[in-house]
């Protein structure tokens, strides 16, 4: 405990408001699901589907308005080891949510 304190202490004081929040995990992805750049909403459906059902609608909406677009123009986002390592790769929740509407 004395060593964590003494790491607030050393902190800059700039910086120590960035190190706590009161958001969960949830709200927090949520909120960067907000972002305008489609390399952050990705990496929003990467993560476990529970932490964004709260978001589903808004996120099928932005897959399958943005859908043809990625797929002339390739991002690199869309191919990453880490989406395919996690099974939630853009194409197969576009696939899921066409079949069920």
């Amino acid at each position: 405990m004395i060593t964590f304190g003494l790491f607030l202490l050393l902190m800059m004081k700039g910086y120590r408001c960035t190190f706590f929040s009161t958001k969960t995990g949830k709200q927090q992805l949520m909120d960067r699901f907000k972002s305008e750049d489609d390399t952050v909403k990705a990496s929003v459906l990467v993560k476990n589907k529970k932490m964004w059902l709260g978001i589903r609608e808004e996120a099928k909406e932005w897959v399958l308005a943005n859908w043809w677009k990625w797929r002339e123009e390739k991002p690199e986002w869309r191919g990453s080891p880490r989406c395919r390592r996690n099974s939630c790769q853009v194409t197969k929740i576009k696939r899921s949510w066409r079949r069920s509407g």
